[in-house]
C-alpha cells in the first residue's frame, strides 16, 4: 500500500515511483525474453522453415552493399492429429515451429554508402494439435515468427525501402485440442518478434549520415486451449522466467545513429518498431499448471520496440515503438504452487524513446518520445490459484499497463541549448477485469489481483555549457496513469501475511529535470537553468462487487483503489562567469520545477449481495485514496 507520507521527493532523476513501485510490488523486477530457439536444435516433430540469411555483396548498381534476408519459406497452417511425441534429450523441444527472415547481410565495411540489406519477414503460423501428448525436458512446443535483423550499416531513407532494416514478424497462434503438453521451462511458448534495425555508418566533416535502421513490428501471438486440455511446466527452465504458457509479441529495437562532423550534417536515428496484440483463451474443461518456484501459469505481453541511441553529435532521436492489446479470457484451471509464481501476468508497454544527440555547436537535440502501451482485458470464470502453503510472493493475476519513457536530450555546444527531455508515453488504455469466477493465493507477501497503469517518465534535459548565453533543456512532460475498471461477482481470498486481495492503481509518470545552463562570457555572461517537465496525473479508478472478498491474515487489505499523480520534475541550476578587465555583466537564472499531477477519481460500489471480510490485524476493508503530488521548486 502506498501512503502520502510514502511518496518522495523526486532526485535529480525525477520521480521514478511509478514503474519502479509498481513492478516490485507486483515482485517483478525486470523485463524478461524467451530467447530466440538454436536454429540447429532437433526436435521429434520438427518444422524449420527458416528464411536464409543476406550475404555481402549486391551486385548491380551497389556492388557493396549487403543483400536482403529471405523470408520464412512459407506460411504454416497445419493440423496434426494423434501424435506421442516424447522429447528426452537434455533441454530437446518436443514440437518446434520456426518460419523466421533471415538476416540481411552487411555492407562490405563501414563507408557511409555501403548499406547492409534489410531483415527478411517472419511467415504466419496456424497451428492446431489434436488428440495428442507432449512431453519434452525442454520446451513443450515453441512457435516463432520474427523478422531476421539488419544488416550493417542502416540508411532506413534510402532508396527501394532503405536498408538495414529489422524485418516484421508475423502471426504466431496455436490451438490445442484435447491435447496434453509438458515441458520444462515452458510448456507452450508462442512468439513473434520484429527485427533490429542496424547501425548508421559513422559521417564526420561536413556529411551528414544517413538514419539508422528502424525496428521491425511484431503479430499477433495466440494460444487458445479448448475440450479437455492440458499445459503443464516444470521449473525453473533455463532462462529468466518460465510459464506453462508464454506469449509474446515484441516489436525490434532500432540501431543507433552515428555522427561525428563537428561542421554540419546530422544523422537520424531509427525508430522502435511496434507490438501486436496477444491473445490467451481457454475453455472449461482445460487447465494450465506451473510447478516450481518462479514459475507462471499464462504470461502474455506485447511490448514495443526501444528507440535507438544516439552516438556522437548532431543525432536525432526517434520515438518507441507502441504496444498492442493484451487479452485473457480463462474458463479453466490455471495452478502455480511455488514462489513468486503468477497465475496470469499480462503487460503491454511501449518502448522507450531514443536520446537526443549532442550539439557540436548549436543547441542539443530533443529526447525522443516514448511508444504507446495498449489495452489490457481479463475475464476469469473459472479458477486461478496461486501459491501453496508456506509460499512467498505468489499473485493470482497481475495486469500492467506502462507508458514507454521519454528519452534525455543532448548536451549543447558552444553556442546553444541543451535538448529537451522527450515526452513520456501516456498510458490511455484501460485496464478492464471480470472476475466471475475464483481467484485464491496462498502463503506470505501475497496478492490475488494487481493491477497498474503508469505514464511514461519524462525524459531527463540536457546541460548547457556555453559561451555568453545559454540555456538548459526543458524536462519531458510525464504521461497519465491509464484508467482501471474491475467488476466482481464470484470469490476472491487470500490465506497469508501482508496479502492484499485487490491492489489497483492508476499512478501519473514523473516530469523529467530540467537542464543546468553554465556559461562564460567575456564581459557578459547569461545562464538559464531548464524548467522541469510535468508530470502525469492519475487515471480513473473503478471497482465494484456483488460477489465474495475475503483475506485471512495481518496487513491483508480487502480492497485498495489508489490514483496517484506523478512528482514534477526538478528545475535546472544556473551558473554564469564573466571574464575580462572592467566591468562585467552576468545573469544567472535557476529553471522552474514541475507541476506535479492530480490524483483522479476513485470509485468504489458495492451490491447489497456482495460481502467484504478481514480477519487479520490492520487490515483495511476497503482503502480508497486519489492524492495529488509534489511540485518541485529547487
Amino acid at each position: 500500500m502506498i501512503s502520502p507520507q510514502d511518496i518522495p521527493k523526486p532526485g535529480r532523476n525525477g520521480l521514478r515511483l511509478s514503474r519502479l513501485a509498481l513492478l516490485l510490488h507486483a515482485g517483478i523486477s525486470v523485463l524478461y525474453v524467451f530467447g530466440r530457439p538454436a536454429f540447429s536444435q532437433t526436435a521429434p516433430l520438427s518444422y524449420q522453415l527458416r528464411g536464409a540469411d543476406g550475404a555481402c555483396c549486391s551486385s548491380g548498381n551497389h556492388p557493396n552493399n549487403g543483400h536482403d534476408g529471405q523470408w520464412g519459406q512459407r506460411d504454416f497452417v497445419q493440423t496434426d492429429r494423434n501424435q506421442r511425441i516424447s522429447a528426452n534429450g537434455a533441454g530437446q523441444t518436443g514440437i518446434l515451429i520456426d518460419v523466421s527472415g533471415g538476416h540481411g547481410g552487411n555492407g562490405r565495411d563501414a563507408n557511409q554508402n555501403h548499406w547492409g540489406g534489410n531483415g527478411g519477414g517472419g511467415r504466419i503460423i496456424d497451428y492446431i494439435l489434436s488428440a495428442s501428448t507432449v512431453n519434452a525436458a525442454g520446451r513443450g512446443i515453441d512457435l516463432y515468427s520474427a523478422g531476421g535483423n539488419g544488416g550493417l550499416w542502416g540508411n532506413a531513407d534510402g532508396p527501394n525501402g532503405g536498408y538495414g532494416i529489422g524485418g516484421d514478424g508475423h502471426q504466431a497462434r496455436i490451438t490445442l485440442d484435447n491435447a496434453t503438453v509438458m515441458g520444462t521451462g515452458f510448456g507452450v511458448a508462442v512468439q513473434s518478434w520484429g527485427g533490429a534495425g542496424t547501425d548508421s555508418a559513422i559521417a564526420d566533416g561536413f556529411s551528414g549520415a544517413y538514419t539508422s535502421g528502424h525496428g521491425g513490428s511484431a503479430g499477433l501471438a495466440s494460444v487458445i486451449l479448448q475440450g479437455t486440455s492440458s499445459v503443464t511446466a516444470r521449473g525453473p527452465g533455463p532462462g529468466d522466467v518460465s510459464a506453462a504458457v508464454g506469449l509474446i509479441s515484441s516489436g525490434g529495437p532500432a540501431g543507433a545513429a552515428e555522427h561525428t562532423g563537428d561542421f554540419g550534417g546530422h544523422s537520424d536515428a531509427g525508430r522502435g518498431g511496434d507490438a501486436s496484440t496477444v491473445m490467451f483463451t481457454s475453455s472449461a474443461g482445460t487447465s494450465v499448471s506451473g510447478h516450481g518456484d518462479g514459475v507462471y501459469g499464462v504470461i502474455a505481453r506485447s511490448i514495443g520496440g526501444n528507440a535507438s541511441t544516439s552516438n556522437g553529435v548532431d543525432t536525432k532521436a526517434a520515438a518507441g515503438g507502441n504496444a498492442g492489446q493484451v487479452s485473457v479470457t480463462n474458463g479453466g484451471a490455471i495452478r502455480t504452487d511455488g514462489n513468486r509464481g503468477i497465475g496470469v501476468y499480462a503487460l503491454t508497454q511501449g518502448g522507450n524513446g531514443g536520446n537526443g544527440g549532442n550539439g557540436s555547436w548549436s543547441g542539443g537535440h530533443d529526447g525522443g518520445a516514448g511508444g504507446s502501451p495498449g489495452a489490457i482485458s481479463i475475464v476469469n470464470t473459472g479458477k486461478i490459484t496461486a501459491g501453496s502453503n508456506g509460499s512467498v510472493g505468489a499473485k493470482g493475476i497481475v495486469a500492467s499497463v506502462l507508458g514507454g519513457e521519454g528519452g534525455p536530450g543532448g548536451a549543447s555546444g558552444a553556442f546553444g541549448r541543451g535538448g529537451d527531455g522527450g515526452a513520456g508515453a501516456v498510458a490511455g488504455q484501460a485496464i478492464s477485469i471480470t472476475n466471475a469466477g475464483v481467484i485464491s493465493t496462498y502463503g506470505n507477501d501475497a496478492a490475488a489481483v494487481i493491477a497498474n497503469s503508469a505514464g511514461g517518465g519524462g525524459g531527463l534535459a540536457s546541460s548547457s555549457n556555453g559561451i555568453i548565453a545559454v540555456g538548459g533543456g526543458h524536462g519531458g512532460t510525464g504521461g497519465a496513469g491509464g484508467g482501471i475498471a474491475m467488476a466482481n461477482s464470484g470469490g476472491i481470498d487470500t490465506s497469508g501475511d501482508n496479502s492484499a486481495a485487490v491492489l489497483l492503481q492508476s499512478i501519473g509518470g514523473g516530469g523529467g529535470v530540467g537542464g543546468d545552463a553554465n556559461s562564460t562570457g567575456v564581459i557578459a555572461s547569461v545562464a538559464i537553468g531548464g524548467t522541469g517537465g510535468a508530470a502525469g496525473n492519475g487515471g480513473l479508478i473503478q471497482f465494484s462487487s456483488q460477489g465474495r472478498i475475503l483475506t485471512r491474515a495481518g496487513n491483508a487489505s480487502g480492497v485498495i483503489l489508489q490514483s496517484i499523480g506523478g512528482g514534477g520534475g526538478s528545475g535546472g541550476s544556473a551558473n554564469a562567469v564573466g571574464v575580462g578587465v572592467g566591468l562585467n555583466v552576468t545573469v544567472a537564472t535557476g529553471g522552474k520545477g514541475g507541476s506535479g499531477g492530480s490524483g483522479s477519481t476513485v470509485s468504489f460500489t458495492q451490491a447489497r449481495q456482495g460481502t467484504i471480510t478481514t480477519m487479520g490485524a490492520h487490515s483495511n476493508g476497503v482503502l480508497a485514496q486519489s492524492i495529488g503530488c509534489l511540485l518541485y521548486t529547487s
